[in-house]
């Protein structure tokens, strides 16, 4: 599972970066600034198909999909790949035929807990980004309802795969697209099922993280990506 991410980018930088994924941004960026935990469910920017056109519309999204026909999310913010096509809501969007409800969300680095999905009890946090320190992309399905105030809400979720070799114990990771896989995600007549694959390892690594990250009502810092010493209960990738 991924529950916490970050995009350290501003609003220009993100929108030149996205002009490697070799295809018109068709409305303007929305307002975007550096940020170090974004949360489920909080709002955070993602690129869709607009209309029918090649071009694809940025806004900004409740992290946390609500699902066709209105209802609350429940913590939808999570999508296994492995069952995207049996599986509501993701079945239905995948096979809408009126509608490409494919997005993708941009992203620098992620958070995961270390220990299995759903094992009990409190444990460090570790941060995983590229090599690179590069950007990446999270694929995934976005939908829109009404929201509160009657007007139009987007929401989406992002998916998940076996972990990689990086992964310190936790068991799933989010998939992660270059540009050129992101494009065909959103692009490609039909679902490319084929790119929801882990990672590469050997591209990837990781540190140790301080309990701050963990506190969801905290301030959003550049420290909360920060390396703290190895402990007995583990060590620094």
């Amino acid at each position: 599972m991924c529950y916490a991410k970050s995009m350290r980018k501003t609003r220009d930088e993100l929108a030149d970066l996205a002009r490697y994924l070799d295809v018109d941004i068709e409305s303007d960026w929305p307002q975007i600034e550096p940020r170090y935990m974004i949360r489920a469910p909080k709002r955070a920017v993602i690129l869709h198909q607009a209309g029918e056109s090649e071009a694809l519309a940025a806004e900004i999204a409740l992290w946390d999909l609500v699902p066709p026909g209105g209802g609350k999310p429940f913590l939808r913010a999570n999508a296994q790949a492995e069952g995207l096509a049996k599986t509501w809501p993701w079945s239905v969007l995948l096979r809408d035929r009126e509608r490409n409800w494919r997005c993708i969300s941009p992203c620098d680095g992620f958070y995961e807990p270390e220990k299995p999905a759903r094992a009990k009890g409190t444990v460090p946090w570790s941060y995983y980004e590229r090599k690179d320190s590069g950007l990446f992309w999270l694929p995934g399905l976005w939908n829109e309802t009404p929201g509160p105030d009657g007007k139009p809400m987007a929401s989406y979720t992002i998916f998940t795969t076996a972990a990689n070799s990086v992964l310190r114990v936790h068991d799933r990771m989010p998939v992660m697209l270059d540009a050129a896989a992101a494009r065909r995600w959103v692009l490609d007549p039909e679902p490319p099922l084929d790119l929801l694959q882990p990672y590469p390892a050997e591209l990837m690594h990781a540190w140790r993280v301080g309990d701050e990250a963990k506190n969801p009502g905290g301030r959003d810092h550049p420290g909360l990506i920060a390396p703290v010493p190895e402990t007995a209960t583990g060590s620094l990738l």
